[in-house]
């Protein structure tokens, strides 16, 4: 009978479009984890119903709305 460890039969948690990473910070030599999110999902177009919310939260706080989204896609 084999027995495989636990970590390696459980399904991995994070995303796909987003990769943790492990450091140790250089002043403290503690560890640091950053989580490092995939380009691609940076160029992904928003959809119309997160185009719709940012327009009425836009107009509702005063905001220019193209100001806004230049603002999302920078």
């Amino acid at each position: 009978m084999v027995v495989m460890p636990v970590f390696a039969a459980s399904p991995e948690v994070s995303s796909p479009r987003v990769k943790t990473v492990v450091r140790p910070d250089a002043k403290s030599g503690k560890l640091v984890r950053t989580f490092v999110s995939d380009s691609r999902a940076a160029l992904q177009p928003p959809t119309a119903d997160l185009e719709k919310m940012i327009d009425r939260i836009a107009g509702k706080e005063g905001v220019e709305v193209p100001l806004v989204h230049s603002v999302i896609r920078a």
